[in-house]
This record gives C-alpha cells, structure tokens and sequence, in this order.
C-alpha cells in the first residue's frame, strides 16, 4: 500500500514537471518574436530634460500663427517619454475667433490628410503582401481588368506605391463622380500623363486606385477591411474614416468650407489647371469642418472613404502602428506582416527615392520635415492639413506631431501656412536628446572585491567615447588590483552630439584569511549540514531550463525515494 502510494505521488510529480516543461518551452517561444507593447515612462536612452524645449518650440509655433493647437507624442524603444498637447481644437468658426475656443488634449482627434496613404492604404498593401495575395510587381489591371487602357495597360502596384506610375496629380473628381462606383469608373478612363516610371509626381489618384484594389483583392471597402483586420486587433479605438457625430467634440477642427479646392478650380494660375468650371459644382462646404475630411475628393465624390485621405485617428493611436512596424510587424502578440516587409516597403523602391507608400529621408538643415539628423533608416509622411509621423528603425524612435493648422484660415496667398519647419525643428530637439549608450561588465557599482578586476566597456555602434578615468586619470584599460576605493567615470557621446555620464564605484580589499575547517566528528559544527540526499535546484532565470532542471530534480528524487523503499 506504502509503496504504492510513493510510486503514484512520483509518477505524478513527474507529469507535473513535463508539462510545467512543455509550457515554459511555449513561453520562451513566445518571447522571442519582438512585440513590444508600448507604455509610459522614462528611458535612459534619452535626456528627457532636453525634451522640455519642444514646449517653447510648440508654444512658439501657436504664437506665430502657424496652427492654432497640436498634439506631440515621442517614444523611445517603446517607451512614451513625451505626450502632451498644445492650444486650441477650435480656434475659428468661419474666419470668427470664438469666444471660448475649445482646447486640444492628447485624445483629441485628428484628420490625418495624406498620412492616411501610409497608416491606411500602405498598412492594407503592406499585410496583403505579407500573405501573398497581392505582388507588387503585379500590374493593376490584374484586379481591375478595366484600369488596363489609355496607356495604363502594364501600371504595376509599385508603379502606384512610389507616384511613378504616370497618373495626374490631382483632378477635382467631385464634378463627375458623387460614389466610389463613379470614381472608380472616372480613374480607369484616365489617360497617363507622364510615361510609367520616367518622373516622380505626387498623386492622390495613385492611392485611390490602390484603395479599389484592397477591395477587390479583399471583397471589403478600405475602410471595413482596416477596421476588421488592423484597427480592432490592435485595439486602435480613435482610428477610423467617417467619425460617428457622437464623437464631434473630440475631433479638432480644420478649414472653414473648401477654400483652397475652390482656388484650385477657380484660378489656373494658382497651380493646377482645371477644365471644370469653379460654379458647376455646386456642393461647396460653407461651414467650418468638424468630423468631415478637409479632402474634396475624398468628402464629395468618395464619402468621405478613400485610399489618399480620409482617416481620423490620435497620436497614441497612431503610437500602436507605429511601434508595430518598429517590432517588426508584431505588437502585443499580434503580427500583421513580417520584418522583411516593413523592411522592403520602407527601403527606397525607385530612382527618385521613394518607398513603397513610405517617404525615405526627406530631412535636411532647411528643407523636408524629418531634420538634419534624418537618413535612410528615418521613414514617414505628412498630411495637408497639417499631420506628421516619422519613424526610426535604427533608434527605435518615434515622433508624431498632429495639428490643424488649416483652422486659422488661409493665408493672403490662398495657401495655409506650412508645418514642415516645426517639424524638423521638433525631430532636431528629439534627436539631439537621444543619450549614448554606455554598458560596464566586469565591475558592478558600489561593490567589493577581494581579486583584482577588468572593466569591460562597450558603447553603442554610432557613439564614442569622450574620456576615460580612474580615479581622476585616465585609465590604461588594465586590470585593476590597487587595493580601497575607485571611481571609475565614462563619458561618452552620441552621433547627434549629447554626451553622457556614467560612474561605478567600487572597492578592492584584502582577501578574507580562510575559515577553520570543520570536523566531521564534531556534532556542533555538524548543526546546520545538509542532508546527504538534498536535491538542489538551480534558477537559470529561463523558464524551460528552470523547469527542465525541476524534472532532473525530481527524477532524482524518485531514486531516492525508491533506493529508501527498497531499504
């Protein structure tokens, strides 16, 4: 009966084991892939001191008039080390200051513009792709038989992803088109205007195009299939096309009706020439625009859903997205596509210097709005109304500045003031805020040793290092055997120009004189030994070779105890 119940409770220990085995392998698993969640904190990969000059630099911005209100959202290695928000949400109503202008907060809602080709329209491309059920070397009229004329028979989906497929920039489609149906039937009878390939030319028909091909690869509007298969999953609850009226006093207001499309109609000399008379439409917004995209083309031919513009969303929505592509395509255990195809979509994908979706660099001391510091690594976009994202694969580092400068109205020129100096201006503060990195081995702060010691110090693959001391000196990079107290002090800095400190006090002593050996025949030296058949059990600090010790241990002690039945 005894040794039948041994037998059991070892059998049992054991099964426990191997499985407490089998799931510390699916956690270590699990850990592998790079899905990081964001949070909110600090990093000591950043100064965040230096972080406080984008106050005065948004304060200054408001102050001049170049946007009434904003919000900045900055995160380092997954960490939001700056969130904060500036100004008004309303400002104007029609050209009058209001006499309670609603303020901006950090849940304040944006029309991202033009940022919704790449956190829209580029995200559905980008997860298609991923599960091959789109090429980008496949021509557009493989999922639009009819776009195939007029010259556009071998457009291909990178054609339309880089603007260089040949297409117009802009044409107010709102005059022949009032549904997507329409549009879509007005794109396909487009002619190109510019032979595939041969020019650069920023086009909103490129993505409106690539916005008809996720519906018909998908059998859902573009809108629907985000929701469904990006949003929702990622829990990104403020990001959406067509926000539901209950949400008007979240979303910040833009343009007092369509001042600057009516110009664009209405004078041939103001940049684009039109064939449409400005008075023939007559559906022209005479309101201030809350919770409708600024868009014409977008509000009045498409519903206010297209691949070009449309989108609505926060800074910390926006964060989510973010920090995906920066994992690689994983967030919060959700993947949506792989690291080579963020790779490939924000690598440079033509001679003009383009992405597939994304924009490649376009920083600079005085022009583009990614900064000085801005290369190849650095991707993003901007939106009309006065939207920027811009992302690091190299720092890990986000930087996403929403506004609505279109509510302080036209300039006397008829355009709106531009937010690409503030932008660079921003990401040159971020940038010359990110810290060395510096790691010390070999030597741990405010520790003793008895033997001499080697610090090992390594620091990030673009810093350097200023200087060296021990104890005031410069330190030889030598074993370290002086015996009392040391101040080691490493200062380095980082490509971008901010140095740092780090300090590792320690001490050397004379070894401990060994101890007297204890006598085995001595029952009070014997007190606390351990029992001869103990079982110890290291922690490795992994969980599968904690638990795969756990069944060694156990295997082991099944022997014991058996050897004692036996006995």
């Amino acid at each position: 009966m005894r040794k039948n119940f041994i037998m059991k409770t070892i059998a049992a220990s054991m099964a426990i084991g191997i499985s407490a085995l089998s799931i510390g392998s699916v956690t270590a698993k699990a850990s592998t892939a790079n899905d990081k969640v964001l949070s909110k904190g600090v990093t000591n990969k950043l100064d965040e001191s230096k972080l406080t000059k984008i106050d005065d630099l948004v304060n200054s911005n408001i102050k001049d008039g170049i946007f009434p209100g904003g919000v900045v959202l900055v995160a380092k290695d997954g960490v939001i080390v700056y969130e904060k928000a500036f100004g008004d949400a309303q400002k104007y109503d029609m050209g009058t200051e209001l006499k309670t202008p609603r303020k901006a907060n950090v849940d304040t809602i944006y029309d991202l513009a033009s940022v919704t080709k790449v956190m829209g329209t580029t995200q559905a491309i980008m997860k298609l792709s991923y599960e091959n059920k789109i090429n980008v070397n496949d021509t557009v009229s493989k999922y639009i038989p009819e776009f195939g004329k007029n010259g556009k028979e071998n457009v291909k989906i990178k054609d339309l992803l880089t603007h260089t497929s040949g297409l117009t920039p802009w044409k107010p489609t709102f005059y022949h088109a009032t549904n997507p149906k329409e549009e879509l039937e007005f794109i396909c009878n487009l002619p190109l205007e510019y032979k595939t390939g041969t020019a650069r030319k920023y086009s909103d028909f490129s993505f409106m195009t690539l916005a008809f091909v996720v519906e018909k690869i998908t059998g859902q509007t573009l809108d629907r299939y985000l929701e469904d298969t990006i949003y929702k999953p990622l829990g990104m609850k403020d990001t959406m096309f067509t926000p539901d009226a209950s949400l008007k006093s979240r979303i910040a207001a833009t343009s007092w009706g369509n001042p600057y499309e009516y110009r664009m109609v209405a004078d041939d000399n103001f940049g684009y020439v039109c064939d449409e008379n400005v008075d023939d439409f007559k559906g022209w917004r005479n309101y201030t625009l809350v919770g409708e995209v600024n868009d014409g083309n977008s509000f009045y031919a498409n519903q206010g859903v297209a691949g070009h513009a449309g989108l609505f969303s926060t800074t910390s929505d926006l964060a989510i997205l973010g920090q995906l592509m920066l994992n690689g395509g994983n967030y919060n255990c959700i993947r949506l596509y792989d690291k080579a195809t963020v790779d490939e979509f924000t690598s440079v994908q033509s001679s003009f210097g383009h992405g597939y979706g994304w924009e490649i660099n376009r920083g600079g001391e005085s022009s583009g709005y990614m900064g000085k510091y801005a290369d190849i690594n650095v991707f993003g976009h901007t939106g009309f109304t006065g939207t920027q994202v811009v992302f690091d694969k190299e720092n890990n580092l986000q930087i996403i500045s929403l506004t609505n400068k279109q509510n302080n109205g036209v300039l006397p020129s008829g355009n709106y003031t531009s937010t690409f100096k503030f932008s660079r201006d921003l990401a040159n503060i971020v940038y010359e805020a990110i810290s060395p990195e510096i790691n010390v081995s070999g030597v741990e702060n405010n520790k003793t040793y008895t033997q001499p010691v080697k610090p090992i110090i390594t620091i990030g693959n673009s810093d350097k290092i200023v200087e060296i001391l021990l104890d005031g000196k410069a330190y030889d990079n030598k074993e370290i055997s002086t015996l009392g107290e040391h101040k080691l002090l490493i200062k380095a800095a980082s490509k971008y120009g901010t140095e740092s400190i780090k300090e590792v006090n320690f001490q050397i002593n004379k070894e401990d004189s060994p101890k007297e050996p204890t006598n085995p025949e001595n029952p009070k030296n014997n007190e606390n030994k351990e029992p001869e058949n103990k079982v110890d059990i290291p922690n490795t600090g992994d969980n599968s070779s904690n638990t795969a010790l756990l069944i060694i241990a156990l295997i082991a002690s099944a022997g014991i105890i058996i050897k004692t039945i036996k006995k």
